[in-house]
């Protein structure tokens, strides 16, 4: 018997519903609100009716549903929120964010409407709106976790490293539970270019991007001809850590739509990832081609020909985008990095001030500095380099641990020895400071000590008579 057809009262259909729905049963339970619908129409049941189908998947008669809701009652929040979020999983960014930008609207309070704004509009590239919307949350809830972390996410997709190594400290300090914010805070300030994706590849620790990638999966099977699907299941499976997918969705979405800037940003960055440095070249250099203004295009070239050891190109690269926008300390810290490599340690050392004259929070910039002092034999202006990125961004391995052989040359024994653990409790792998704990127990008469650390120093590939 067909239930839909036979029902009984709007009120016993609407009862039947309900069970379905909590039963999970959201396809049944759609079926029956439809039915309901033919007796009499009212915005909480095409919000049921939405839900339902958002549940079952099917995301575009889900929006469909939503977008009557907003019909009957604009004035309600949530409805706009509902239709928002089925955009955003659509990959409809910039409607997703004018429908939350209703919702923000209507309840001013809710830092939450804020944070999903924000996100909407970071997905849409309005990156200077999606920080707005940030510092709108902010302002109703400066101890919020959540709007510090998905800030720092996009900071880093933009490029801006520092902001991001920032918020993503900030996340651990509100939320210490979340200690891949402490790591990703690190990574900014240490290799930022190593930093994609979230977690390690094949890991998804909550799930988010096989949500994503599943619905996306039914938009692009829908509209197998929109770049725009192609694109953005190319980066869930990015984030995801599922490169050769993401590279397949990419070339997918490029063949599609040839100028498409965002694609090929991805795609170039998923070819680095792999390794294939002369491919992500070739990609990094069409993306500028495409677009000649497009200051961090050049930037991440100049990323790539560091990886590649074409120090003199990478210094060209990374001049064009500071001849495009000269305010990003990042791309002060590349050309430092370009001009060491060349082995021209002064001008690094300008470079790396300049970055911190721009922005005196930008950890990695003291790093780099730090390194270059300590390169041309000043261990003791090395440290307080060291000494402050530590100040900007705690717990970071490779900073005590340069930090350390900065005291060690100083025969400060003792901060050098409580550096240099400190960095072996971070990361064990690091034989040259087992070569100097070594050694400091040496010379303090602590023999088992000493055997313990050279020991493990020589299996490191740090031999005592190569390292003087």
């Amino acid at each position: 018997m067909d239930e839909t057809v036979n029902a009984g009262s709007y009120d016993s259909l609407m009862a039947r519903a309900v069970a379905k729905l909590n039963a999970r049963d959201y396809r049944g339970g759609a079926a029956l609100l439809e039915s309901v619908l033919r007796i009499g129409s009212s915005s909480s049941i095409w919000q049921l009716l939405g839900i339902a189908w958002k549940e079952s998947g099917e995301s575009v008669k889900a929006r469909d549903a939503f977008l009557k809701v907003v019909e009957i009652k604009p004035e309600d929040p949530r409805a706009w929120v509902n239709l928002g979020a089925v955009e955003l999983d659509l990959g409809l960014f910039a409607d997703a964010a004018a429908h939350y930008k209703r919702a923000a609207e209507q309840a001013p309070d809710r830092a939450d409407l804020r944070i999903w704004l924000a996100n909407a509009y970071d997905r849409a590239g309005n990156l200077p709106d999606a920080l707005e919307s940030y510092r709108q949350a902010e302002a109703l809830e400066p101890n919020n976790a959540e709007i510090f972390y998905e800030r720092a996410l996009a900071y880093r997709n933009h490029g801006r490293f520092a902001d991001a190594a920032r918020d993503f400290r900030r996340t651990y300090e509100l939320d210490p539970s979340r200690e891949n914010a402490l790591e990703l805070s690190r990574r900014m300030v240490v290799a930022p270019h190593q930093s994609l994706p979230d977690a390690a590849p094949g890991t998804d620790p909550d799930g988010s991007y096989t949500v994503e990638i599943a619905l996306l999966n039914e938009a692009v099977t829908r509209n197998p001809g929109n770049a725009i699907y192609w694109n953005n299941r190319g980066w869930a499976q990015w984030q995801h850590g599922d490169l050769d997918a993401a590279l397949s969705d990419l070339e997918r979405a490029i063949h599609l739509q040839p100028d498409y800037l965002q694609a090929r940003v991805n795609y170039s960055g998923v070819l680095r990832r792999l390794g294939r440095m002369q491919e992500a070249e070739e990609s990094q250099r069409k993306v500028v081609e495409i677009d000649p203004n497009f200051a961090h295009g050049y930037y991440n070239l100049s990323v790539t020909l560091l990886g590649l050891e074409r120090f003199e190109e990478a210094l060209a690269g990374i001049d064009r985008a500071i001849a495009i926008e000269n305010t990003d300390p990042d791309y002060f810290v590349i050309r430092g990095t370009a001009l060491e490599s060349l082995d021209r340690k002064p001008e690094a050392l300008s470079e790396f001030t300049r970055a911190i004259g721009i922005d005196s929070k930008n950890a990695r910039a003291y790093f780099m500095r730090g390194n270059m002092q300590f390169d041309l034999g000043r261990p003791q202006t090395a440290a307080a380099d060291y000494t402050r990125a530590l100040e900007i961004s705690p717990g970071i391995a490779e900073m005590h641990l340069n930090r350390g052989l900065c005291y060690f040359a100083l025969d400060r024994a003792v901060e050098a020895r409580s550096d240099l653990e400190q960095a072996l409790q971070l990361n064990p792998s690091f034989g040259i400071a087992h070569l100097r704990l070594g050694q400091l127990a040496r010379r303090e008469n602590r023999t088992a000590d000493a055997e313990r650390h050279l020991a493990v120093a020589r299996s490191l590939g740090f031999a005592e008579d190569t390292w003087n």
